[in-house]
């Protein structure tokens, strides 16, 4: 599945990162609004397999600009602007966020990728798999914190 970026508004412009709503028509015909964070030199966030698997199988994300296959990251399939991504070879830093009570992605299965990844640092808020972004105590246990690492690695 593709999208068609019919109008891009940004909604808040800050010093580590941007808003943006999308709006974009997807392969199917429906056009829909996308809110997205953008932030140079970020990257994604996937669910991996103890195996590093990774546990989408063919789910179209237009946030990240493609699609997710079974297994891509490790049978080199990996790729951001076109080019291979090997794990191994990622020095921007990077940060694993993995919820503590989730009973959605074994936070076992979540870490698998982390060991591959040299400057890897894990982020384990204590809530669940979605709970951790939405829940009462994200605001504490995952936003505060996840602003504090960005901050921290932003350009002056």
């Amino acid at each position: 599945m593709t999208a068609t970026v019919n109008r891009t508004r940004t909604v808040h412009r800050g010093r580590v990162f941007s808003l943006v709503t999308e709006t974009v028509t997807l392969e199917n015909g429906v056009t829909v609004d996308m809110d997205i964070i953008r932030h140079p030199g970020a990257a994604a966030i996937v669910a991996l397999g103890d195996d590093g698997s990774v546990k989408l199988l063919h789910q179209y994300r237009h946030a990240v600009g493609g699609t997710y296959r079974q297994n891509e990251t490790h049978l080199g399939l990996w790729r951001i602007a076109g080019h291979p991504v090997d794990p191994a070879e990622v020095t921007l830093p990077t940060l694993a966020l993995v919820p503590g009570q989730d009973r959605i992605v074994p936070p076992a299965s979540a870490l698998a990728l982390t060991g591959a990844l040299p400057t890897c640092e894990v982020m384990t808020p204590a809530l669940g798999h979605i709970g951790m972004v939405v829940a009462g105590g994200a605001r504490e246990e995952l936003w505060r914190p996840l602003a504090d690492w960005l901050w921290k690695r932003s350009a002056p």
